[in-house]
């Protein structure tokens, strides 16, 4: 939300957001409007479906303690930390983390025929993750080597996420 253009498209957000109810919504620097909350809730409760809102920014627990509208029971918090040096160098798009303790590390690729590569490689055995998952473009599911799946981002949000959240 913080282009003008993203945060007018949240004028009337019920509205908005039920038009893509289909889709996995992303909503960053979500401390912007938190009156948004609400109407979250609104549409989890109708359909309840692991993963259909990612909310990004500074949506700390105090901001969703402070709103009107509690989620509790619909809403699950991963810590993410910056990245460092080492972890950009070895080709690691994302890494989610909970209770300090390194739960996947993710790769993002434009290809529907990934590679692991030495930086791959170096950096999962660095972050010592319990899963590793690199995601393309294609529907396929696979093991690319025993421990590094391959997805697409649809399956991973739908199925694998949850259960590294929970």
């Amino acid at each position: 939300m913080e282009s003008p253009e993203d945060y007018i498209k949240l004028t009337e957000p019920e509205l908005y957001l039920r038009n893509y109810e289909d889709k996995i919504i992303i909503i960053d620097e979500v401390q912007l409007k938190p009156e948004i909350f609400p109407i979250l809730r609104s549409l989890v409760d109708r359909k309840r479906e692991a993963g259909r809102f990612i909310i990004l920014g500074s949506a700390s627990p105090d901001l969703i303690r402070d709103s009107s509208e509690s989620l509790a029971g619909r809403i699950v918090y991963i810590e993410l930390y910056p990245f460092n040096l080492s972890e950009l160098e070895n080709k690691i798009d994302l890494v989610l983390i909970k209770n300090v303790k390194v739960k996947a590390a993710i790769e993002i690729k434009n290809s529907n025929s990934p590679r692991m590569t030495k930086g791959n490689t170096l950096a999962i055995a660095t972050l010592k993750s319990q899963q590793n998952f690199i995601i393309t473009p294609s529907a396929d599911d696979y093991f690319i080597k025993k421990n590094v799946r391959v997805c697409s981002i649809k399956q991973f949000i739908n199925t694998y996420l949850p259960e590294i959240i929970e």
